[in-house]
């Protein structure tokens, strides 16, 4: 019995649609509706210190950019992490407003914005 438990872990870590893998192992990208939000909220932010949004590039895949994780089934973003050290120079690693286009990302479970030390809402 514990033989078939085991095996039944396996499979599910396998075949999760969440566990484990990368969205591009499906050749499923992100939702242009939400990549256009990402880079909304990208310009509003005037300072980067810590580079966090330099893989945040134009037309590229945003479930590939740092801080993004996409769901491997829908390609919808499903956690933001933006949390980075910060510059020994700096206690600011982003500065800037925060777009409301980040409301557009309904399917989102987790957000971290610690990065955040001077926030602005817009």
């Amino acid at each position: 019995m514990k033989l078939f438990y085991h095996l039944l872990l396996v499979i599910l870590c396998i075949c999760h649609p969440t566990l484990g893998r990368n969205s591009s192992s499906n050749n499923i990208q992100c939702i242009d509706r939400e990549r256009d939000a990402l880079l909304k909220f990208k310009n509003g932010i005037r300072i980067d210190n810590c580079g966090l949004l330099t893989s945040w590039v134009g037309d590229t895949d945003c479930c590939q950019w740092h801080g993004v994780r996409c769901s491997n089934v829908t390609g919808h973003v499903i956690m933001l992490r933006l949390a980075g050290e910060f510059p020994p120079d700096s206690n600011v690693c982003l500065e800037g407003d925060v777009s409301p286009s980040l409301g557009t990302l309904t399917h989102t479970h987790f957000l971290n914005l610690s990065s955040l030390r001077k926030l602005y809402l817009s």
